[in-house]
C-alpha cells in the first residue's frame, strides 16, 4: 500500500545495484524460509502417518507402545522385561506341548450331536488352531454335547475349560435348545 502511494506521486527512485542486490538476497530468504516450512510441515505429517501405521496394527502397535513408554521412563523396564520372559515361555512350552502331541485331544462321543436334552456344550476348534488349518490342515470339525439339566452342562463345561490337555485345542460354548 506505501509503495503503491509512493509511485502515484512520483515519489519513487531507481534503485542502486547494491540496493537491487540486497532486496534478491531478502526475497531469496524469504523463499529459502518458506520451502524450509514447507518441508517440516511435510515431514511433520509424514511422520503422523507412519505413527498412524504402527499404532494402528496388532502386534506393531502394543509393541511400539512399550518400547516408547520404556524409552521415556526407564521404571516400565522390570514389568516390560518379566512380561517378555513369561510370553516366551508360554510360546515355548505351548510349542513343546503341540509339537508332542501328534493329534487333537477328541470330543467326547457319548451325547454328541443329536443327543438328547436342552442344555448344551459346543466345541469348536480354537481360533489359532483354525488359522492353522486354513494355511493347510486338516480341517477339524466341532460339535454339540447335550445333557438333561443346566446343571449337567454346567459341570461338565467348568471341568472341560479347565481341563489343560483339552483347552488347548478346543473352545467351549454354553448354548441352549
Amino acid at each position: 500500500m506505501v509503495h503503491g502511494a509512493l509511485i502515484e506521486a512520483g515519489k519513487v527512485e531507481k534503485l542502486t545495484f547494491k540496493q537491487l542486490r540486497t532486496l534478491e538476497r531478502i526475497d531469496a530468504k524469504k523463499a529459502r524460509d518458506l520451502k524450509v516450512l514447507e518441508l517440516t510441515n511435510n515431514a511433520v505429517e509424514a511422520a503422523g502417518r507412519v505413527g498412524q501405521g504402527i499404532f494402528q496394527g496388532t502386534i506393531t502397535g502394543p509393541i511400539a507402545l512399550i518400547l516408547i513408554l520404556s524409552a521415556t521412563y526407564p521404571a516400565w523396564l522390570p514389568p516390560v522385561e518379566a512380561a517378555a520372559a513369561a510370553l516366551a515361555n508360554a510360546i515355548a512350552n505351548a510349542w513343546k506341548q503341540t509339537a508332542a502331541s501328534p493329534a487333537p485331544p477328541p470330543p467326547p462321543l457319548n451325547m454328541f450331536d443329536g443327543g438328547q436334552g436342552n442344555f448344551g456344550v459346543h466345541w469348536d476348534p480354537q481360533l489359532w488352531v483354525s488359522i492353522v488349518e486354513s494355511l493347510g490342515g486338516i480341517p477339524t470339525a466341532g460339535g454339540t454335547q447335550w445333557f438333561q439339566t443346566a446343571a449337567e452342562r454346567d459341570a461338565d463345561y467348568t471341568k472341560n475349560v479347565n481341563n489343560g490337555a483339552v483347552n488347548w485345542y478346543w473352545a467351549f460354548t454354553k448354548v441352549n435348545r
